[in-house]
């Protein structure tokens, strides 16, 4: 799948996640990896993974890892958004995120405009930087993610 700056690159279902390898160990139903390629530099810069699918009920969940030398470039949102059209092009109706809670203000935007919408926290759960963390958990629904994505997020993958 080709963005404006990035190729997304589904990978064998065997690949190991090279910036997320917890996300393998808890991967306990089918999981879809991507790298994301810069086209501009032809360098591996993430990843994307979808796991714990549940068919039945037609959801699963999203991780990202990205090279911290990318962190801040809009690659990396490229991917997630490229992953979610194919999450939901084959038939997903939620993608749920967790997120450690310094890190959740990256997706501020998401959550003013309604694409993603909190649904659960583990208070304290993660250890990190001498102080214990809540984990977020969000949802994206598919009718959120259908307007979110006309009104914001056609200008990147067109």
């Amino acid at each position: 799948m080709h963005g404006r700056h990035v190729t997304l690159t589904r990978m064998p279902d065997d690949e190991p996640e090279r910036w997320h390898p917890d996300v393998g160990e808890r991967a306990l139903a089918p999981r879809t990896v991507f790298h994301i390629d810069s086209q501009r530099t032809d360098l591996t810069i993430g990843e994307v993974v979808l796991y714990n699918a549940d068919l039945t009920n037609r959801t699963c969940w999203l991780s990202v890892g990205i090279d911290p030398a990318h962190r801040r470039r809009v690659w990396a949102w490229e991917g997630v958004f490229l992953a979610l059209d194919w999450a939901f092009n084959r038939g997903m109706r939620q993608v749920y995120v967790e997120s450690l809670e310094h890190i959740a203000t990256a997706f501020d935007g998401a959550i003013r405009d309604g694409a993603l919408v909190e649904c659960g926290r583990l208070p304290e759960a993660i250890e990190h930087d001498g102080r214990y963390e809540d984990i977020v958990n969000y949802v994206i629904r598919r009718a959120a993610w259908d307007d979110y994505r006309q009104r914001f997020v056609g200008a990147f993958l067109s």
